[in-house]
């Protein structure tokens, strides 16, 4: 009598024993009647069992050292797990295990189809993922090119507004320096005729002259007032003129300002923005990264 191991398949036949018998006793007490040929054959003085024995299992060589034999005459199969349990089955395991092995072998089959056909995907979308990058890029390109375009056209539009604002101030200027300097002319003409006077008087009636000095030299004083006048009222003017100047400048620069300020505000506002769509695109992309790689 032996014990089986789960290793040892090849056992010495005792004296008084042919081999024809080999009985299976499990420590249940339940035995099995091997058959020569199904579940070992003879070599020599040894048995040899096609599988190793499971451990726990005792191995004799009569019939009446088993406490119950199991009924294998049912047409259906004995299995022995490795634990010394057993198990009758229906059907024979080795088709079962060749039928098991077919199946397998479509599953993979249809396995490798199946991660064909997700890289096939893979590639589809990470190829249409690129058209959408490269279309997005060109569409932002051509927006910032638009922005610019409005840009300029609002510093155009500002410009020719600042001019309609501003015009009458200039023509009003410009007519006023008109008739200042048409006022001083009149006075160098006014002047030249004085002047020219005083000439003539002088060659008419040289003896009026001396006589009447006094009269010359205070004309003469009052000719000198007159000129004071006439620079003093023309430094006025040209005081008026350059502060009606400075304030039309002053003002210019105010607009000027102003509407720089809403240049950038408007600048800001686009660079957030675009921004905003990038930031989007980048989660878009990275949503759609996620779900490739999880699948």
């Amino acid at each position: 009598m032996y014990t089986g191991n789960g290793v040892t398949k090849k056992f010495p036949i005792p004296a008084g024993y042919d081999g024809q018998t080999v009985i299976l006793t499990m420590p249940s007490g339940k035995g099995i009647k091997m058959t020569e040929g199904d579940g070992y054959k003879i070599e020599g003085d040894s048995i040899i069992f096609f599988a190793a024995v499971p451990a726990g299992i005792t191995i004799s060589f009569d019939e009446s050292q088993a406490g119950e034999l199991v009924n294998t005459n049912s047409g259906g199969y004995v299995v022995i797990y490795s634990d010394g349990s057993m198990k009758e089955i229906t059907e024979d395991p080795a088709l079962l295990l060749e039928q098991t092995q077919k199946i397998l072998s479509e599953a993979k089959k249809k396995a490798d189809e199946i991660s064909q056909t997700s890289n096939e995907a893979i590639s589809y979308i990470t190829g249409l993922l690129s058209t959408v990058n490269a279309d997005l890029e060109g569409r932002l390109t051509g927006y910032a090119q638009r922005a610019e375009e409005i840009i300029a056209e609002a510093a155009a539009e500002v410009k020719i507004q600042i001019r309609n604002d501003y015009a009458p101030t200039l023509e009003s200027l410009t007519e006023k320096s008109n008739e200042i300097r048409e006022s001083l002319q009149v006075m160098e003409l006014l002047k030249d005729e004085i002047r020219e006077s005083a000439i003539t008087a002088a060659k008419d009636t040289k003896l009026e002259i001396i006589s009447q000095c006094q009269n010359v030299i205070t004309a003469c004083e009052n000719l000198g007032q007159l000129k004071n006048e006439i620079q003093n009222l023309s430094e006025s003017t040209r005081s008026e003129i350059i502060q009606e100047r400075n304030k039309f400048l002053d003002s210019i620069e105010l607009k000027a300002q102003q509407e720089l300020e809403a240049l950038k505000s408007l600048r800001l506002k686009m660079e957030n923005d675009y921004q905003m769509l990038n930031t989007k695109i980048n989660n878009r992309w990275d949503l759609l990264r996620g779900e490739i790689d999880g699948r």
